[in-house]
């Protein structure tokens, strides 16, 4: 019989080996037994395996009252490599970007990989250039600068670290206190806009820990007296749905629910219990709820824009959630909504 008995090193007892032992049955050391000695902490004791096992099986031979005939054989082991092997990567398709981030397939990710290079490139070149401008300028200067541009570029200094202590200030205040959600509002960026929210809404967005509401707003409507919600995990989250259902009764609106399910290319809850409990959520919320199933074209961003179009919506509340990397990644289709929309937006991270 083969048996495996695993030990720590100089914890070899009888009880390893009483349980397993029979009549003519072969014990393997196998492990560093030509050492002997063994380190505990710091301090090196004598120790030997084979003495131990044979102990060990001395014990219990005689614990069980039979006689017991053990000897121990020291012998070498010898592995051939018959094979090496490399590591094997992940195909390079639309389900590993999708692993990366939102990205709806390996263009998507190629593309964003080729823009944050380039916009890096281009941040390090006119770095590079204005530092050479200004150390020139330092170089051959032959006159003292007006006091007037001294005190232009302190303003400038104050304006730019302003906006820094602020964003700082409110992720610190929420890391800090016990907050349930956190809201901010910022005006509606232009669709040529690198950013979504501004500087402080874009950062406090990606490194707040706790829920957060940033609202896009044009302004056009308050109370909203219409709100709609893309029911889908691509644009949408179970929290931002409640998000919407909870505005709804606070301002007493109207509230459309999109059902673009069908764009979903990856699934996880489908919001399935949302439609399973249409009549428990109007007693709770109230009525004046309404769901359209568009069907009018192919494209996700098209369909949410026809929609958009007929519903004239005065708030349209979105979702997103954490990535696999702990931050929050927008895809391109929320991202053309948010800016290009005449309505008011609301983005909820999870």
């Amino acid at each position: 019989m083969i048996s495996f008995v695993g030990a720590d090193a100089g914890a070899i007892t009888e009880q390893h080996v009483a349980d397993v032992l029979g009549a003519g049955d072969v014990v393997l050391l196998a492990g560093k037994g030509h050492e002997q000695s063994i380190i505990h902490g710091t301090e090196k004791r004598p120790w030997d395996d084979r003495t131990a096992a044979l102990d060990a099986l001395a014990a219990n031979a005689e614990r069980n009252g039979v006689a017991a005939a053990v000897h121990a054989v020291r012998g070498d082991a010898f592995a051939v490599l018959k094979e090496l092997r490399e590591k094997l990567l992940p195909p390079l398709d639309d389900d590993f970007a999708g692993q990366l981030g939102d990205f709806d397939d390996l263009a998507a990710l190629r593309a964003d990989i080729q823009h944050r290079l380039e916009r890096n490139a281009l941040d390090r070149a006119r770095h590079q250039f204005a530092d050479r401008i200004i150390e020139y300028a330092i170089a051959n200067a032959t006159v003292d600068l007006p006091e007037v541009l001294v005190d232009q570029e302190v303003e400038v200094m104050h304006d730019e670290f302003r906006p820094g202590l602020a964003r700082q200030g409110i992720t610190e205040e929420v890391s800090t206190k016990n907050y349930d959600l956190l809201m901010l509002g910022t005006f509606k960026r232009s669709i040529l806009s690198g950013s979504l929210f501004g500087g402080i809404g874009d950062y406090v967005m990606k490194n707040s820990k706790i829920p957060t509401a940033v609202f896009s707003i044009k302004g056009s409507e308050f109370p909203y007296r219409k709100i709609l919600v893309p029911v889908c995990e691509t644009l949408s989250t179970r929290a931002s749905f409640a998000l919407a259902m909870h505005l709804k009764q606070a301002l007493g609106s109207n509230l459309v629910l999109a059902d673009l399910r069908k764009y979903d290319k990856k699934k996880t809850h489908g919001f399935s219990t949302v439609f399973d409990r249409m009549g428990e959520m109007i007693s709770t919320y109230g009525d004046n709820i309404s769901v359209i199933r568009p069907s009018l074209s192919t494209s996700l961003l098209e369909e949410m824009e026809l929609v958009i179009r007929d519903q004239r919506p005065a708030l349209i509340v979105f979702g997103v959630r954490d990535g696999k990397s702990g931050k929050v990644r927008f895809n391109s289709n929320m991202k053309n909504l948010v800016k290009s929309t005449v309505q008011d937006i609301v983005v909820l991270k999870k």
